[in-house]
């Protein structure tokens, strides 16, 4: 089991266990030409990057007004606002980048997690579980009727998802 992100990024096994990867080198300056992290052959501060993208983005969005109910009130100053938001989020499970800004939550026993499609804090859920969103994303068919809910719950992003009024 893989028990830290050092790990994660280490862990030969876990790189090697078909993940959808590019086998060329992401150019210099590309961004969503490649959008399958490079797991195999990646450098590690790029695979940092895309692990650390997630809460990067929604901190970003939380310094410029974004917040959830759940956060308390939002302090007017923009520092601490921002060290309580990176509490918050820090509760949150790591998400795992799968392709472009879709994400499935990682994490022990946590087998059924939605995927999440994430842009900043605007994040909707993009399949049930792992098998739905490869279905949905990459098979589409004409009756596929947009996000869907369902899966397991995920701390903190869930309430993104359900907060009724995230300002």
């Amino acid at each position: 089991m893989i028990d830290s992100e050092n790990e994660l990024i280490h862990f030969p096994a876990f790189l090697a266990a078909g993940l959808p990867i590019n086998s060329a080198r992401r150019e210099e300056g590309a961004t969503w030409e490649r959008p399958w992290p490079d797991w195999r052959d990646g450098e590690e501060e790029e695979l940092r990057r895309h692990l650390d993208w997630p809460v990067r983005e929604v901190l970003h969005d939380a310094r410029l007004g974004t917040w959830l109910s759940s956060w308390g009130a939002r302090p007017e100053d923009k520092a601490e606002a921002s060290r309580i938001a990176g509490q918050e989020l820090a509760r949150a499970p790591r998400l795992i980048p799968l392709y472009a800004h879709r994400f499935l939550p990682g994490g022990r026993g946590t087998y059924g997690n939605q995927v999440l499609s994430m842009w900043g804090a605007d994040i909707v859920p993009y399949g049930t579980e792992l098998v739905d969103y490869i279905t949905r994303e990459f098979y589409p068919s004409d009756d596929d009727e947009g996000p869907r809910e369902g899966g397991n719950p995920v701390p903190v992003w869930d309430e993104f998802i359900y907060d009724d009024e995230p300002s």
